[in-house]
């Protein structure tokens, strides 16, 4: 007979229920039990204790700055597939013992070459809740061939890769590898991270002797430093001195947790207040520098079109603003746009599919390998680029490729320290998007990269742009029993799925931007944000012959130090700006961080 307990929170002001739920021979049922206020945010039902006092836990990287962040249940790269419940933040929380502890490991690390990348540490019971409810639901196995290829889901919980409770949530647990500083990737283990499988067991001896050894120095320096591993995981190890043996903790992962009295909180929301301009709109742009022009402008242009009494004035659904992705909101090259760089990896260094790749796939993806080697420029590449992208994820479901690019985030951005691809955004502009979001525009990504891929990028990240809002290149989308049957004559049925069709449609550069702005918008912008010529015309639609107050900005690429950038390049978008009378926008000037302070250029 096996015992789950699912807790599930309901208030902790008044009071908090749990359901717990016997699983018997597959019958389930469940009693309601009251939970005992037993002191300060501390609370317990049956044998365990449950507390919300963060008091005693730290951010890790305020300890230990370099440790590499992939928080797998922040993203929807994990066994369930979707952002757990209580990862609000990409960050990782220990208790105050555990992570010094963990810092003295790291620097022994260190010491031998090597950084810690850490995929979970503090987890929230209900996080794990989450887990619980997800396993009882044993028809949704959308990740099971990339966790648990070898097990069917219903035995998950007789096997004990799922529980009530896990030691992550008392804040002493956590799960890492280890990052080799020479060869700038991840040491190899032998398998992969949340693997549920015997492959996963630290003894395993099914796997080379350099992997076997990877895995007995990680567990070697993490005993001597006070941890003890568990025999499934290789990853996992918890403090032996833990502060909180019998105590769960249920406050979400996120910065604001930390806060442990009023004064805090009022000190971060006094952080978080708009500055007000000169003309007395609240301006929450804090990572641009105060006199920038750029900024100005832009708080300035707000104020007046949401104004009711200013003859600017613009009714809120007529206040759209549309963002190129690669060099406006996102870094653009390092050393590839993000599009480019995955159909590389697809192609050229995937296992699972770079013996399948065809001719033509291979002959575009070693064009940008050229190209990221010696920069060489290949015209038509945008087009053959489009189209190898649709051939190489064709037969795909829209979750599979979105899961495909969520593990392509994940990776380390090759010239960057402190960062992984996904994580690339430029702070100030994500400010600005959130900026106008405040102000009742409608914002809109308007790419040249794959629509899908733009969307897998917006997934999960820092900006809160739905997909419906996410316009970009093109390819066909049909049924999974479709074939090649013209969609006029199939009908959709209850079973089918929707595939990428392999069949690239358009390149949504340049002229095409406008078009399909018409097509999918349905009316002109009053705000353009670009960086390059592809979207010159993009701009000047938006502000040519509008019947509102318009403006157009165009990101230059001056900073080459915090950046990947062109001063060559900078010079020429300068130029076209003073031609067209857009607002330039520095990013050496303007900003006083781009991808925050911790994230270096190597």
């Amino acid at each position: 007979m096996k015992f789950l307990k699912k807790l599930q929170t309901c208030t902790i002001v008044v009071v908090m229920l749990a359901v717990t739920i016997f699983f018997s021979s597959g019958k389930l049922s469940s009693f309601y039990d009251s939970f005992n206020l037993i002191g300060n945010n501390v609370y317990a039902s049956g044998d365990y204790k449950y507390s919300v006092d963060s008091s005693d836990f730290v951010l890790l990287t305020d300890v230990i700055p370099d440790a590499i962040l992939e928080i797998r249940y922040y993203s929807t790269y994990n066994f369930v597939g979707d952002r757990i419940t209580g990862y609000e933040e990409p960050i990782a929380l220990l208790t105050k013992e555990a992570a010094a502890a963990l810092k003295q490991a790291s620097d022994e690390f260190n010491s031998l070459g090597y950084r810690l990348k850490i995929y979970d540490a503090y987890r929230p019971q209900m996080a794990v809740t989450h887990f619980a409810n997800w396993a009882l639901d044993i028809n949704d196995t959308r990740m099971k061939a990339f966790f648990y290829p070898e097990l069917d889901k219903s035995v998950l919980f007789e096997q004990g890769y799922i529980d009530a409770h896990s030691g992550h949530s008392r804040g002493s647990t956590l799960d890492l590898t280890l990052f080799d500083m020479n060869t700038e990737k991840e040491v190899d283990m032998g398998g992969t991270f949340d693997y549920f499988g015997e492959l996963s067991h630290p003894d395993y001896t099914g796997i080379t002797e350099q992997q076997y050894a990877n895995r007995m120095l990680l567990q070697s320096v993490m005993v001597k430093h006070g941890f003890k591993p568990l025999p499934e995981e290789w990853w996992h190890f918890t403090l032996v001195d833990e502060p909180y043996p019998d105590t769960y903790f249920d406050f979400p992962v996120s910065r604001s947790s930390l806060l442990t009295n009023a004064s805090d909180i009022e000190d971060q929301n006094n952080n978080k207040v708009k500055e007000q301009s000169d003309e007395g709109v609240l301006d929450p742009l804090s990572y641009w520098n105060t006199e920038s022009a750029a900024r100005t402008s832009l708080v300035s242009y707000v104020a007046s079109v949401t104004d009711e009494n200013s003859p600017d004035f613009i009714p809120v659904r007529d206040r759209i603003a549309v963002f190129d992705l690669d060099g406006t909101l996102f870094c653009e090259t390092d050393p590839n746009y993000f599009d480019y760089c995955l159909l590389e990896y697809r192609v050229l260094d995937d296992p699972t599919y770079k013996d399948k790749a065809s001719d033509f796939e291979k002959e575009v993806a070693l064009k940008i390998r050229d190209q990221n080697l010696n920069h060489t420029s290949y015209k038509g590449l945008e087009v053959d680029h489009g189209k190898a992208v649709a051939s190489a994820f064709a037969g795909m479901t829209i979750e599979e490729f979105n899961q495909y690019i969520q593990a392509f985030k994940a990776q380390p951005m090759p010239g960057y320290n402190n960062m992984t691809r996904g994580q690339s955004f430029y702070l100030p502009m994500v400010q600005v998007v959130n900026f106008l979001q405040a102000y009742d525009f409608t914002v809109y990504i308007v790419s040249g990269t794959d629509r899908f891929i733009v969307r897998g990028i917006i997934d999960n990240s820092i900006l809160d742009i739905p997909p419906r809002q996410i316009i970009g290149s093109d390819e066909t989308i049909k049924s999974n029993d479709q074939g090649d049957e013209d969609g006029l004559n199939y009908v959709f049925e209850d079973d089918d799925v929707l595939i990428l069709g392999g069949e690239f449609i358009v390149k949504n550069l340049k002229m095409n931007k406008v078009s399909v702005i018409a097509q999918e918008i349905g009316q002109q912008p009053v705000l353009s944000f670009g960086n390059s010529t592809g979207d010159l015309s993009m701009c000047e639609y938006v502000v040519s012959n509008n019947k509102y107050k318009s403006m157009a900005f165009m990101l230059c690429c001056d900073d080459t130090v915090r950046e990947n950038g062109n001063v060559e390049k900078a010079d020429k978008m300068y130029a076209l700006c003073d031609e067209c009378d857009f607002v330039p926008i520095s990013m050496k000037n303007d900003w006083t961080t781009i991808y925050g302070d911790n994230v270096t250029r190597k």
